[in-house]
Parts: C-alpha cells; sequence; structure tokens
C-alpha cells in the first residue's frame, strides 16, 4: 500500500483524540493574512499522512507529492493565499509595520484591552494602513468600551474610507439601527485601501 492511499479521515480522528486534553491548542485569533508575504513552505510545511505537501497547516492546496522525483521546498517566501490563519501561522507572516500594528491591534481587541486595541488602530493610520480596517476596529473598540457615540464616527470614517467593504457597511448599518448591537471586527491585515 501506498502513502497516498492512506485514510486522512482516520488520521484526523486520532489528532483531535491526541488534543483533546490540551484545549489551549484549540485557542487562536483568526487573522486574513492573504497576499502578505510569508516564509511558509519554505520554514514550515504542512505533511498529509498520504504524503502530499502544503505550504502550511492552513493550506488545502498541495504543490507536490513525498514520492515526486523533483520534490523540492520554496526557497524563497511567497504570498499567501489562504482565507485564515491563526496566532501560530503569523510567525512565519512577513508583515510590514502597519501590519505589525494592525495584528497587534486585534490581539488587543481579543482580550479587551481596548485602550491598547485603540493605539495600535491609530498607529494604523498614521502609517498609512488599511484606513477602512482600523478605523472599523476603532469603532469596535469604542462600543465595546461604552461610546456608541464615537463608535459611530469611526464608522461613517471607514465607510468613507472603504465603502465597497461590506463589512464596514454592515457594522454602520447594524450601530445606526440599535446601539446595543454586536460589531464585528475586521480580521484584513492586508486589505489595500481603494484608490
Amino acid at each position: 500500500m501506498s502513502s497516498r492511499d492512506l485514510d486522512e479521515e482516520d488520521y484526523l480522528e486520532a489528532v483531535k483524540e491526541l488534543l483533546q486534553d490540551y484545549p489551549r491548542v484549540k485557542r487562536k485569533t483568526t487573522h486574513i493574512l492573504r497576499g502578505v508575504m510569508c516564509s511558509a513552505g519554505k520554514e514550515m510545511i504542512r505533511l498529509r499522512p498520504n504524503g502530499w505537501v502544503a505550504r502550511c497547516i492552513f493550506d488545502d492546496e498541495p504543490f507536490a507529492h513525498l514520492d515526486d522525483p523533483d520534490f523540492a521546498l520554496p526557497t524563497e517566501p511567497q504570498r499567501c493565499t489562504v482565507r485564515f490563519c491563526s496566532d501560530f501561522g503569523l510567525k512565519y507572516a512577513l508583515l510590514t509595520p502597519h501590519q505589525e500594528a494592525f495584528v497587534a491591534g486585534l490581539e488587543a481587541l481579543r482580550i479587551a484591552l481596548y485602550d491598547e486595541a485603540t493605539t495600535h488602530f491609530l498607529h494604523v493610520l498614521e502609517l498609512g494602513g488599511h484606513r477602512g480596517g482600523a478605523l472599523n476596529n476603532l469603532a469596535v473598540a469604542a462600543h465595546r468600551s461604552g461610546d456608541p457615540a464615537a463608535a459611530l464616527a469611526y464608522l461613517r470614517q471607514a465607510v468613507a474610507a472603504d465603502g465597497a467593504h461590506p463589512l464596514l457597511r454592515d457594522n454602520l448599518a447594524r450601530l445606526q439601527a440599535d446601539s446595543r448591537c454586536r460589531l464585528s471586527i475586521c480580521l484584513e491585515v492586508n486589505r489595500p485601501d481603494p484608490a
């Protein structure tokens, strides 16, 4: 039997059972890093039980098989193509200063450090990062701190900066309809502002 014939379903169940006593393994913050330069594939890989190799643990598209005679890992960082990435993948991402500030703001929001999150997202704006996302997340921090008026002002600026972003428009509509609503965090670390 070839390694290509192994049942990945059985493998995944065994891994879940093994990790059930380690709840911290399952805790993560999700980021959207699509388009960010990343050294995954060069410094780490996802090796499936059947021998297929992908760039990272979040990448479902294998780029090679261990049995391939010309198998080689990438030698240079490549742009991330996966939809979501966790804290684990961040150590392979090659972030710019405004992207680092954005991620720091997301981390602060996650643990309810709203003043710290605000500082980081204001720094994103100073560095010329994604205005719409940073303003949206400033709105989330203000709203969760009990200041819906400031949240509304930030969301209006966010929509003015990136009106094509559905999350920003949805947050603005929700907050205008109900000041007690739950606002969504923008996770897109690398979204470019519209021209």
